[in-house]
């Protein structure tokens, strides 16, 4: 199985063998750390084999095919594992931030606490932008005395939910124990 790490974009000589091949076809040229030119590896990769781009820092899959020649990998590393790995995983959920390739294989992405934390800040703020769209209009009818006892009812458990929510402490993430929406008034 081959692997090739870090491409990055590099201009060719216009009298090198490479510029000569494809120059007249692209303009874009990558070489890995090694020295390797992209379009002169992609022959390397065997026909029966999963291609995987990614980050070679975290392992991170950013993109997949089975012809090397579908990827544009600036900035990644490119490896090849058994295609059989299509059989447990969808072939698009591989690119959705979910994957990794660690020890020779592809397998669950691990989340660092950054990034739990991260996912929780953005659920906190989605609940709480949530419960504010609801809460506005209930507040208006309570504000313009026009509120019917439900709806003040469901102002004042928005409220609470809202407060509760405010308090998630996301440095435990991912075990946090988030509240409960109220059942009515806006769900």
């Amino acid at each position: 199985m081959q692997k090739f790490k870090n491409f990055q974009r590099y201009k060719p000589d216009e009298n090198s063998a490479v510029f000569k091949k494809f120059g007249t076809y692209t303009n874009l040229f990558l070489k890995d750390e090694s020295g390797n030119d992209w379009y002169e590896v992609q022959k390397l990769f065997a026909p029966d084999t999963l291609k995987i781009a990614y980050i070679e820092e975290n392992g991170l899959v950013k993109m997949v095919g089975r012809d090397a020649d579908m990827l544009v990998p600036i900035g990644l590393s490119v490896t090849e594992v058994d295609a059989s790995i299509l059989q447990t995983v969808d072939k698009d959920k591989l690119v959705q931030g979910e994957w990794a390739y660690r020890d020779g294989k592809i397998q669950p992405r691990i989340y660092t606490h950054a990034e739990l934390e991260q996912k929780a800040t953005w659920e906190k703020d989605n609940l709480l932008d949530k419960a504010a769209r609801v809460i506005a209009p209930l507040q208006d009818a309570v504000d313009l005395d026009i509120a019917t006892e439900a709806e003040k009812s469901a102002l004042l458990a928005w409220k609470k939910y809202r407060v509760l929510l405010n308090r998630v402490d996301i440095s435990t993430a991912p075990d946090i124990d988030w509240p409960e929406p109220p059942e009515s008034g806006g769900q």
